[in-house]
């Protein structure tokens, strides 16, 4: 059996745990944690460092009842999401951790503990193919901040993206590239060889390449 990760004072969503409880058939773990509505409830701690329980079943209650036309509930896609979004930023064994959590990144208190926050300020997913995304890369999961976005626009906000300013137009080299009517690479390949985007712009600019 490993080291046993001490959970005890640890709060997970609505949850807090009192004390270590049992162990499974497998060795694993569980803890007698107390909720915000008052129930105790043993759960492992897999569950809890995953978030996949912050709650002693009274959350996905209050979301059926409260919102009947989204009775759906937690089977909705953009539950999915914002237990997503939370993995991200909070659990330290998710392998995306490292470029949200492990960068600061973290999720507002209006969201973090409650979907049906999420939800109003969100709304349901355009698509199944639209995932939450941030608009300032660097900052949190806000209202402010999020929206709902496809694949392509998802991929022009990319971190590894490089963007390129003329006259106050600024756009990453794929738009650019759509600007002038010419590859991206073309672009690229002038830059690689000491062009500035500036001698760049001008270059098509001159020759009628947009």
């Amino acid at each position: 059996m490993g080291r046993i990760i001490v959970l005890i004072g640890k709060r997970f969503g609505r949850l807090t745990v009192i004390e270590k409880h049992s162990y499974d058939s497998h060795g694993h773990v569980f803890w007698l944690c107390k909720c915000d509505c008052g129930n105790i409830k043993s759960i492992a701690s897999s569950s809890l460092l995953r978030t996949m329980t912050t709650s002693c079943g009274c959350f996905r209650k209050e979301c059926l009842e409260n919102r009947p036309s989204i009775h759906r509930g937690t089977k909705m896609p953009e539950y999915k999401s914002w237990l997503s979004m939370k993995r991200r930023c909070y659990c330290k064994t998710d392998k995306q951790y490292s470029r949200w959590g492990g960068r600061g990144i973290t999720v507002c208190d209006k969201w973090k503990e409650s979907f049906p926050n999420f939800l109003s300020d969100m709304g349901e997913k355009p698509s199944p193919y639209h995932t939450i995304d941030r608009i300032d890369n660097n900052g949190n999961y806000t209202p402010e901040n999020c929206k709902w976005s496809n694949p392509k626009e998802q991929n022009r906000n990319r971190r590894s993206n490089k963007w390129y300013e003329y006259n106050g137009l600024k756009m990453i080299l794929t738009d650019w590239g759509i600007y002038f009517g010419i590859s991206s690479h073309a672009i690229q390949q002038k830059i690689r060889r000491g062009s500035t985007f500036d001698e760049v712009f001008e270059y098509y600019t001159e020759k009628g390449r947009y």
